[in-house]
């Protein structure tokens, strides 16, 4: 009963811990974002400030859903790197792809 209690102890702290810290991150992107009209502009001109709170609350929840015990390793693992090629199919490589294709044009 002791060894039960004492993981459920620590899953209640570092929980705690999680959501503390998350707070603490996004109080201050709130407090960048809300000095400071040019980033403002620049991340919620377009889609990218929208997609980037929303991918960073789905993070937050599967990371407390995994310190709970609700996900499991390979749900956890699946998740996250469904997130991860999203995130990264989702990147624009302009400097690469510009000289490139300029390359290729005067071929």
């Amino acid at each position: 009963m002791i060894p039960k209690l004492s993981q459920q102890n620590f899953m209640f702290w570092s929980s705690l811990a999680f959501v503390l810290l998350m707070c603490i991150l996004l109080y201050t992107f709130f407090r960048v974002v809300s000095n400071d009209e040019s980033v403002r502009k620049i991340i919620f001109g377009s889609d990218s400030g929208i997609q980037f709170v929303t991918l960073f609350s789905i993070i937050i929840a599967i990371i407390l859903f995994g310190l709970s015990g609700v996900l499991e390793g390979k749900e956890l693992s699946a998740l996250l790197g469904s997130i991860a090629g999203y995130i990264l199919g989702k990147v624009k490589f302009t400097s690469n792809n510009s000289s490139s294709s300029n390359n290729q044009s005067n071929l």
